[in-house]
């Protein structure tokens, strides 16, 4: 029996979440880089003007930068591996916009990525 996913909110200060929100935003750009490519010929670093590691390594703050209720971001673990991300970020009009959902190829189709925005709007 497969074990339940496991959402958990992110603390930049553990170094283990740290890496797991690195490591998927790396395998998210990179699949996001090949798509753009393939689409208009060009790369991430083309349309930001920033080499993608130099992006990378600032990102951390921003996904994480505020606490609830302003925003939520989580980590899905499924059976002892991190299998996603994401969460919502509460705007000045009190709309609130997701930030960066991705599931790991090994997990879609599971509605992991569902289910952790779900859990983030109770949040936010």
């Amino acid at each position: 029996m497969k074990a339940s996913p496991r959402l958990i909110a992110a603390n930049l200060d553990d170094a283990q979440q740290r890496d797991a929100i690195r490591e998927m935003t790396r395998d998210y750009f990179n699949w996001m880089n090949g798509e753009i490519k393939r689409a208009i010929g060009l790369t991430i670093s083309d349309i930001t003007g920033m080499d993608q590691n130099a992006y990378l390594t600032g990102m951390l703050e921003t996904l994480c930068a505020t606490r609830p209720p302003e925003s939520v971001f989580h980590l899905v673990e499924l059976e002892g591996e991190w299998a996603g991300m994401g969460g919502l970020r509460r705007l000045e009009d009190g709309s609130a916009e997701i930030v960066r959902v991705y599931t790991r190829p090994a997990c879609r189709g599971c509605g992991i990525g569902r289910w952790a925005l779900a859990e983030s709007q109770q949040v936010v």
